[in-house]
């Protein structure tokens, strides 16, 4: 009986685990966007809904992005990481993302601000008749502000961009922050001699060094 109940307990904190890294939950962009239920959101999974914010003392330090073939999706983990002694200031959130059929690509600078949050809501299959086949994107939202005591050096900035569905991972470190996000979709890619459709977004992440 001992015996059953220890493996009872295993099977249970098992399930516990796997329910985490395959959180899931409701987003409702906007200004602020905002999660409608208590499930967990980060780390998303693919075709679901994906939220992390920072608090205003925190900047993200980590992405994630785990490409999905069989969705056509990709799995988010955002990272924050707090940043001691500073204090916030004019925290906000940028409007949310055109999707693939109306633009191709955003872009959001920060300026002397950089990233504290991620919203972004998976769209669902929808036929784009200019290309006569159906594509899937996400509707994107970042938070973005300053601390008072953080500036950025924004001579010592460089960009970090992202392969086509793959997964990938954006790390600025301990003393630097993302100040910049340029996004495109992509519908075709080329192997060898041939081009192939592609159902992805590649990114372009500008990493700035600071004061920290």
């Amino acid at each position: 009986m001992a015996g059953k109940t220890l493996l009872m307990v295993a099977l249970t904190v098992m399930l516990q685990e796997f329910s985490v890294v395959l959180g899931d939950c409701k987003v409702e962009l906007g200004t602020p966007p905002r999660m409608t239920d208590n499930d967990d959101c980060n780390p998303s999974k693919a075709d679901k809904h994906q939220f992390k914010e920072c608090s205003s003392n925190q900047v993200i330090s980590h992405i994630q992005s785990t490409w999905k073939s069989g969705n056509k999706d990709r799995a988010w983990k955002v990272t924050c990481r707090t940043i001691e002694g500073a204090t916030g200031q004019d925290d906000k959130w940028t409007e949310k993302s055109e999707l693939r059929h109306e633009n191709a690509t955003f872009i959001y600078d920060f300026g002397s601000s950089f990233l504290k949050g991620m919203a972004s809501v998976h769209t669902g299959r929808k036929w784009v008749r200019a290309l006569h086949k159906k594509l899937e994107d996400r509707e994107f939202q970042f938070k973005y502000g300053g601390m008072n005591n953080i500036e950025l050096k924004t001579n010592l900035c460089w960009p970090v961009n992202t392969p086509l569905e793959k997964s990938w991972t954006v790390n600025p470190g301990i003393g630097y922050v993302i100040r910049k996000i340029k996004s495109h979709y992509l519908t075709t890619k080329q192997e060898g001699y041939k081009f192939k459709d592609a159902y992805d977004r590649v990114w372009t992440f500008t990493i700035c060094s600071t004061n920290e």
